[in-house]
């Protein structure tokens, strides 16, 4: 049965390269196609350029809205859209012609969709792959998990999904400047019935760009989705399922946050104060009695979870240190 993909692509001040970004969408061998182009308020000129993008073919829409950020707009294209699937598209990014091709071999059957990445820098220079497919062979409650706690990377545009899915069940993103897509992530999993993955290359190259959203400030980038999947799991009545899960995500992002702070340029009697404090918060929070799910934490995070159940951070802040100058 012949399938139409919904391609919807948030938009920011994205005038550099959004021409470049709806080429390749243009050049797909697939054919039955519709672009969402969501203007989330843009400043620059990219508002009258996806305008002439939409006057120039038909499959093409420029919505406009005033910024709300990358979750509100993709939830306005989810909102728009009319295809069978939906695929998320960043407005700097590359994908291979044969993109939608693949997947539409895949969507019989299929809720979710999940491809292989690239991550290039902005001169398209390949920095490292993101082979989501190593899951392929895993049950749905181990992708689940692994999606859960970052070890599979949350972003949108990883993952194509059935729209269906997301309209019966409400699933959207959220309104956090980062992680606003790990919720979704996981209650796509726990919604979806059926899994499948591009595996053949990757067909997605995502740009690495100084001052892009997963680089913004912030001390704690990762916190506010912890919680707000914390109270969804205790809504929902899933603690005792995925509490372990959630530990483990919880202790990943006290790492992520510690590893901010040690990198601030702040005094250090405050670095120390910070890290302390937030270590301090993560052991208050903890699902008590539910241990840590060690299979899908990420390795780093197992060398230093020691030291954050028991409050040492000292040794979280040195290995900190010692990463980010052997990274420059």
């Amino acid at each position: 049965m012949p399938v139409q993909i919904s391609v919807v692509v948030p938009v920011y001040n994205a005038e550099k390269y959004i021409d470049r970004c709806v080429g390749c969408i243009e050049a797909q061998d697939f054919r039955d196609w519709e672009l969402l182009l969501v203007d989330d308020g843009s400043t620059d000129a990219t508002p009258g350029i996806v305008d002439g993008w939409a006057r120039k073919d038909t499959r093409i829409r420029a919505i406009h809205q005033e910024n709300s950020g990358p979750g509100a707009a993709r939830n306005r294209g989810i909102r728009e859209a009319a295809g069978d699937f939906i695929v998320f598209i960043d407005s700097d990014d590359l994908v291979d012609p044969g993109y939608f091709s693949l997947l539409a071999e895949k969507t019989p059957g299929a809720d979710l969709v999940f491809i292989d990445t690239v991550q290039v820098d902005p001169d398209g220079v390949f920095l490292r792959a993101q082979k989501i497919s190593y899951f392929r062979n895993d049950g749905k409650d181990r992708i689940t998990r692994a999606q859960m706690t970052g070890m599979i990377p949350w972003g949108g545009v990883r993952k194509a999904v059935r729209r269906s899915l997301l309209v019966e069940n409400e699933i959207g993103f959220s309104g956090h400047a980062v992680g606003e897509e790990a919720l979704y992530s996981l209650r796509l999993m726990l919604c979806a019935r059926n899994i499948a993955f591009i595996d053949e290359r990757p067909v997605y190259s995502y740009v690495v760009r100084r001052g892009s959203q997963s680089e913004s400030p912030g001390d704690d980038p990762w916190g506010g989705a912890a919680k707000e999947i914390k109270k969804f799991l205790e809504t929902g009545g899933l603690i005792g399922s995925l509490g372990n899960t959630w530990n483990s995500f919880s202790a990943a992002a006290t790492l992520v946050s510690v590893d901010r702070i040690s990198g601030s340029g702040r005094r250090r009697r405050d670095i120390r104060a910070a890290a302390k404090e937030r270590i301090g918060r993560f052991r208050s929070e903890l699902i008590p009695g539910a241990g840590f799910d060690k299979k899908n934490t990420d390795r780093r995070v197992r060398l230093l979870l020691p030291f954050l159940r028991t409050g040492l951070y000292l040794p979280v802040i040195w290995v900190c240190r010692f990463r980010r100058a052997l990274h420059g």
